[in-house]
């Protein structure tokens, strides 16, 4: 099956950028962080049941301090630092034409809009299976090929690019749907 090149240009916001960042980290942020907080909340409640038989141990109580900070690290730290990473590469407000083919993807890119384009900034990246991953999530399909990742907004693919990306690219790529909440 023959994949046609699609060609797309857009700008990113910050709720795409973060959406991206989620994608990328879906082993931390789902089951994982699911189990590692449990354990946090059973260890707090250890700990507090034996500062309470004596409470003459006051390291206990700062050791619960600990824990708790760590927890609310774990459930509310990693969405503030994802969203301000996602703000920083928003404000660039690059301007990101991308070529997608059977063979991989290639790039112009202006760092910031008053840039002059120019056609030399090319890059590419070429689809290999151990190395390529798609990541389908509801606002954004995130294409990780090696250390390369490349954003594409689903608001600028019509149904059928869509459709050609999930399908035919899947062949080249690992394929993970993400379930993100904004």
């Amino acid at each position: 099956m023959s994949i046609p090149q699609i060609h797309i240009h857009y700008q990113l916001t910050s709720a795409e950028v973060a959406e991206t960042l989620l994608c990328l980290a879906w082993k931390r942020e789902g089951l994982r962080k699911q189990v590692h907080s449990a354990m946090l909340i059973v260890l707090f409640c250890g700990i507090l049941f034996f500062y309470m038989k004596n409470p003459d141990r006051s390291y206990l109580l700062v050791l619960a301090g600990f824990v708790l900070f760590t927890l609310f690290f774990i459930l509310f730290g990693a969405n503030v630092i994802r969203k301000r990473k996602a703000s920083k590469i928003a404000s660039i407000q690059g301007e990101y034409r991308l070529n997608i083919t059977k063979d991989g993807i290639s790039t112009q890119t202006r760092k910031h809009k008053d840039e002059p384009r120019s056609d030399d900034g090319h890059e590419a990246a070429t689809f290999a299976k151990s190395s390529s991953e798609m990541y389908l999530s509801e606002h954004v399909i995130s294409i990780k090929i090696g250390a390369q990742v490349y954003c594409i907004p689903k608001r600028t693919l019509t149904d059928a690019q869509i459709a050609t990306i999930t399908n035919d690219i899947s062949q080249y790529c690992v394929v993970r749907e993400v379930k993100t909440v904004r």
